[in-house]
């Protein structure tokens, strides 16, 4: 099934100093990240209150392969609202340089986020 639309206006409203679509992307994230914890803490004898949102996120780089450029070292830039965290050089294994042989970082990298909708760009 396919729409045609022609001459299109988009109108893009902030709320609270932000786009409303992000507003409401993030409202839905944090019911669903509170309704998975409540579930877990209820118990069959008594209710708990639900615990706090999470606010660690634990990343792990293993590996990228196929990188066809030689004379480079890779490393790997996670960034998350402003913040910037990368991995050291990669060890090549597998293969010459450019030869689009395997580059393993096995990095462990921990971000704080108080957004269960925050986008990561890797």
């Amino acid at each position: 099934e396919q729409t045609r639309v022609q001459r299109v206006k988009l109108f893009f409203e902030l709320y609270q100093g932000q786009l409303n679509i992000n507003a409401l992307t993030r409202e839905i994230a944090e019911r669903e990240v509170r309704a998975a914890l409540a579930s877990r803490a209820r118990s069959c004898c008594r209710r708990q209150p639900a615990p706090a949102l999470p606010n660690l996120l634990r990343l792990r780089i293993g590996a990228v392969r196929g990188l066809r450029r030689s004379g480079t070292k890779p490393f790997c830039v996670v960034r998350a609202r402003g913040v910037a965290l990368l991995t050291t050089i990669g060890t090549l294994v597998g293969g010459a340089e450019g030869s689009g042989g395997e580059w393993v970082f096995d990095a462990e990298m921990l971000l704080r986020v108080s957004d269960p909708s925050t986008v990561l760009h890797v």
